[in-house]
């Protein structure tokens, strides 16, 4: 066994834990919190970079998962749950994993690209071997699964403003009701929307 030193809070207070960490068996480190507060916003783990340098790359927080064998029916480097047992609701959105970046008050003049979220494979040689490769995958399981194929929506997208060659364009002059930007390649493409739910007219 290792053991691992964690330096934590408790409400407000750094704490230091030593916790056994196993070589063999189904589990590593595992923390609980469970809390009684009605208000404010409950926090159980927090980590924190900041940088104040020019020049370095950085990863707030890593998570790795290796394996050079076949593993079983899945395998998930990071995992958002979301378990709203019996009763459980909330009066905003859930969301089991938020992806969030606050943009600069000023010009950025790095000239880099920002993304929420960003998809990568870096694919050696034919590995593979002819399966599907998914960017999202979505799948609906359940006793009421029913309920979102009345209520599901793909993407839910608010705050834009419709305008010719912007993200979003509502143009009713053709057959398509809307447009939304995307880029492939490179090249900048305009994909179709309808709002009559059957067909474009």
């Amino acid at each position: 066994m290792n053991e691992t030193s964690i330096l934590t809070s408790i409400h407000g207070k750094r704490i230091g834990l030593n916790v056994s960490k196993q070589v063999v068996g189904p589990d590593g480190i595992n923390l609980a919190h469970t809390s009684l507060a009605t208000t404010g916003t409950i926090t159980s783990q927090s980590f924190a970079q900041t940088h104040t340098a020019v020049g370095a790359a950085a990863e707030a927080l890593v998570c790795e998962l290796t394996s050079n064998v076949a593993l079983g029916t899945f395998a998930n480097a990071i995992v958002g749950r979301v378990d709203l047992s019996t009763s459980g609701e909330v009066a905003g959105l859930i969301g089991a994993i938020c992806a969030e970046v606050n943009m600069p008050s000023t010009d950025a003049p790095a000239g880099g690209e920002y993304a929420a979220f960003e998809a990568e494979f870096n694919m050696a040689g034919a590995s593979a071997g002819g399966r599907p490769v998914i960017v999202t995958e979505i799948n609906v399981w359940g006793t009421g699964a029913a309920e979102f194929d009345t209520n599901g929506l793909l993407f839910d997208i608010t705050g834009v403003t419709s305008g010719s060659g912007k993200f979003y364009y509502d143009n009713t002059s053709n057959a398509a009701d809307a447009f939304v930007k995307c880029r492939i390649n490179g090249a900048v493409y305009y994909i179709p929307l309808s709002d009559s739910g059957s067909a474009f007219a």
